[in-house]
This record gives C-alpha cells, structure tokens and sequence, in this order.
C-alpha cells in the first residue's frame, strides 16, 4: 500500500515524448529496485509486456537514477515546475514505476500545486483494487487490462483507462456495461494531437465518458508488427485479419 514514506518521485522538468509533449515528467524510484518494486504484481511487467520496463523508458531510468544521486534538486517537482517547457499544460506520473506506491505526501503535494498552478495532472495505476487505492481517485486514471475491468472500476468511481487491440477500429463505442468509451486521441490522431493537448486523462476532469482506451502498443504487439512487415503483402492481410477476429 502507498505510504507516506514510500517510493521517491523523481521529475524531469523536460522530455522529447512526441505522444506527450514536452511536459514535466515523474518517475518513480531512485534506485532500479525501488522502481521494479513499486511494479511489483502488476500483470504488464509480470507478461513483459510493459511499454515502460521493456522499451526504450527503462534505458534512461538508471541514467538519470545516477544523476539524481548527485543533485537531487534538480529532479524535484518545483525545479520541474520552474524549467518547464511554457507550452506544457499538464505534468505526467509516470514515464516508469507505478505512483500508487511512491510518497503519497509528495504525490498529493504535486497534484494540488499543479492545480493551483493551472496544470493538468495526467496519471495511471494498476493498483486500484489495493486497500487504500481509494484516496488517489481525484489524482490518477485506474489503468485496467480490459474493457470489463474498466467498467468494473468505473463502478466503483473512478475514471478508468483499458487496453484494446492495436488494430481496433473506430473511436468511441459502449462498453458490455453500456459506458461510454474514447480511444486515445493521440493515437487516432498522431500527427496532430498530444496528450498535452487533450488533457483527457486527467482523472479530475469531468468528461462524457468515462473510459478512455488505448490500442495495444507493448512490445509484444511491436515485435508483431515488424514480423508481420516482413511477410509478402498477401499474408500480411491474412495475419492482420486474423488479429482483428481476436
């Protein structure tokens, strides 16, 4: 459970994240440890198919893990806030851990700063169903692994994320438990939207809807994709309509 000691928040003022934005960014934990602890008994790191722990995120944990060892204010939530881009409108938690088990004190510090200050706060756990997981409703998205979690979570009130096939048409359709779901624009619209525009994840935000799906972009679906490029183009069809049937 998230405790008021638990794992340290390290902030990035600026990132190069084209699906982002340049915003500041958190990542949770100042050692790798203490980071892969705070994903401990999440399904998309026990799968390996996390998008953060097996891609390219986690080259630059330990890099900026070191840095922070020897000036730790300069991954601080306020030197984040100060050095941020002047277009960003929201900061991110996280690039890579899961907040649900970092300081609940400096999480909910940064939340209300970043609202007095005007900013959304975009973030995600998987651990919404953990005792005490209930406090961090206005502050973080419930990030389900399917559509029934995501009603299941909405239930309970919260505004939930669910994952979807990365051949997924369409963007916006009703869920078995007849809420209203939006695929990530940044996804549909990749050229010309950012989260930093859309601002939807924020889980204060009052929306239409309550889930916002995104198409499978984990590794497993990536390493798909590139085998999938080398067939002729007939299989290619045959493989990508097969996908869609699952």
């Amino acid at each position: 459970m998230s405790q008021p000691d638990g794992a340290d928040i390290l902030w990035l003022a600026q990132t190069k994240n084209t699906k982002t934005g340049n915003v500041p960014t958190a990542m949770i934990g100042r050692t790798r440890r203490e980071s892969l602890q705070s994903c401990k008994g999440c399904p998309q790191l026990t799968n390996r198919n996390c998008y953060a722990w097996f891609g390219t995120v986690s080259w630059g944990l330990a890099h900026i893990q070191r840095a922070f060892k020897g000036d730790p204010q300069k991954y601080s939530f306020l030197n984040a806030i100060a050095d941020r881009h002047p277009d960003a409108r929201m900061v991110r938690v996280s690039a890579i851990g899961d907040p649900f088990r970092a300081s609940f004190r400096d999480l909910q510090h940064s939340f209300e700063l970043s609202k007095q200050l005007g900013l959304a706060f975009v973030g995600y756990t998987h651990f919404h169903l953990e005792k005490g997981a209930h406090r961090l409703k206005k502050m973080l998205m419930a990030s389900c692994d399917s559509i029934e979690q995501a009603d299941a979570a909405v239930q309970r009130g919260w505004r939930a994320t669910a994952v979807v096939p990365y051949n997924f048409q369409g963007k916006r359709f009703t869920t078995p438990a007849g809420h209203t779901a939006v695929i990530c624009p940044a996804q549909t619209m990749p050229k010309k939207i950012t989260c930093n525009d859309c601002l939807l994840c924020d889980a204060s935000r009052k929306t239409s809807f309550q889930i916002i799906a995104f198409r499978d972009h984990g590794p497993k679906v990536r390493n798909q994709i590139r085998q999938m490029k080398k067939l002729p183009v007939i299989q290619q069809l045959s493989t990508a309509m097969a996908a869609a049937k699952d």
